[in-house]
């Protein structure tokens, strides 16, 4: 099985947030991993995830995720 969310960081997203029905926590980290994808330094945060993910796990990675990017979606 795919992780969304990461799949959405490697530049190859499965799912969209519009279209993606899973628990809150998931749904936001998608929607977080759509809007740092469009951001310039994208490649600093695909790092950070992914070294998250590797040596904590998706879940961790994904809360990463939420977090550092709340105030961008405000």
């Amino acid at each position: 099985m795919t992780h969304t969310v990461a799949a959405t960081m490697a530049g190859n997203p499965v799912f969209t947030s519009e279209t993606y029905v899973s628990d809150a926590m998931s749904e936001r980290a998608l929607l977080a991993a759509e809007l740092v994808m469009t951001l310039p330094d994208r490649e600093t945060w695909q790092a950070r995830y992914f070294e998250t993910a590797k040596t904590q796990g998706y879940p961790v990675a994904d809360a990463w995720l939420i977090v550092a990017t709340a105030h961008l979606m405000e």
